[in-house]
C-alpha cells in the first residue's frame, strides 16, 4: 500500500454527496419530468449502490490484504464501467426524441422479455388481470415496433431485437463521455473481467507473496477504487446537469470538490511505477 496513493478519502467524499443528493432526491424531486430523467435518476441510485459496496470492502491495512477477495471489488468496479456506459446512452445530449424513444422502448422490451423467461424457467405463477405480464409485455412490443428509428433497421436486426438479443446499442452514441480515454478503458475493463471469472489470469493476480507487479491483488484494489472515483464523479456531474433542481441544493464546497477530485487521474502514474 505504500508504494501509491489510494483515493479512498476521496472516494468517500463522493459517495457522501451522492447519498445527500439521493436523499434530497427522493424528497424534493420525487416525480420525474420525462423517461430520460427517469432513468437518469435510475442509473444514478445504481451508481451509488455500486460505489458503496466497493467502499465497504476495502483493505485498511496491509493484513487484510492477505484475505481480500479482490474479484468482489473488481466486479463492482466493472459493473461501474458498464453502468456509466448506459447512462451516457439514455441521458446523451442532443439526440432527437424518436432516438431517445427507442432506446428506451428498447430497454423497456428487453427488461420485460427478460422477466417473463426468468418467471417461466422458474415456474413462478404469474398474477392475471388487466396489468398482467402478458398485458404489459403485448403493450410494450407494440410502441417499440411502431417506433420510427426500429422500422429504420434491418430485417435482420428487427427480428434480433423481438427475440431479446438487444438491450442496447452503444454504437449508436455519437458522442461518448468517458473520464478516462478508450484504449486506457478497454485495457482496465478486460481486466477486470478476467479477475471476476475463474480463468488462468483471474487466479493468478492473488500472487504477490515474493515480488509485487501493477496486476497483482494490491493493484487491482487500486485500480478499482481510481475507476469507482472516476466514473462515480463522472456521472454525478452528469446528472447535476440533467438535474438542475437538485443541484442548486449542493454547497459551493461539495461542487468544487466534485470539480477537484474528477480532475485528477492516478491511473497514467500507477502505471509508470516502478516496483523495486
Amino acid at each position: 500500500m505504500k508504494e501509491m496513493n489510494f483515493r479512498t478519502n476521496e472516494f468517500l467524499k463522493l459517495i457522501e454527496v451522492a447519498k445527500k443528493m439521493s436523499k434530497i432526491n427522493q424528497r424534493i424531486v420525487r416525480s420525474t419530468t420525462s423517461l430520460r430523467t427517469y432513468y437518469a435518476q435510475l442509473i444514478f441510485e445504481k451508481s451509488l449502490l455500486n460505489a458503496i459496496s466497493i467502499s465497504r470492502l476495502i483493505p485498511t491495512n496491509d493484513e487484510d490484504y492477505k484475505y481480500l477477495d479482490v474479484s468482489s471489488i473488481a466486479s463492482l468496479a466493472r459493473n461501474l464501467i458498464e453502468v456509466h456506459h448506459v447512462f451516457n446512452y439514455f441521458c446523451e445530449r442532443n439526440i432527437t426524441e424518436d432516438e431517445l424513444d427507442f432506446r428506451m422502448y428498447l430497454a423497456s422490451y428487453h427488461n420485460s422479455i427478460t422477466r417473463n423467461k426468468i418467471i417461466e424457467r422458474l415456474g413462478i405463477t404469474q398474477i392475471e388481470g388487466i396489468f398482467d405480464a402478458d398485458f404489459s409485455h403485448s403493450i410494450i412490443k407494440s410502441y417499440l415496433i411502431e417506433s420510427r428509428v426500429f422500422n429504420t433497421l434491418s430485417e435482420g436486426l428487427r427480428k434480433e431485437i423481438i427475440r431479446g438479443k438487444h438491450a442496447f446499442f452503444f454504437n449508436r452514441i455519437a458522442k461518448d463521455i468517458t473520464p478516462i480515454n478508450k484504449v486506457q478503458e478497454s485495457g482496465i475493463y478486460n481486466l477486470l473481467s478476467n479477475s471476476v471469472h475463474s480463468y488462468p489470469f483471474g487466479l493468478n493476480n492473488y500472487s504477490g507473496r515474493y515480488f509485487r507487479d501493477h496486476l497483482d491483488n494490491i493493484g487491482l484494489a487500486f485500480i478499482s477504487v481510481e475507476i469507482g472515483v472516476l466514473f462515480l464523479s463522472s456521472i454525478i456531474k452528469e446528472y447535476l446537469f440533467i438535474r438542475k433542481k437538485l443541484s442548486r441544493t449542493l454547497s459551493k464546497e461539495e461542487y468544487n470538490d466534485i470539480n477537484n477530485i474528477s480532475r485528477i487521474n492516478l491511473l497514467n502514474d500507477w502505471m509508470q511505477l516502478k516496483f523495486k
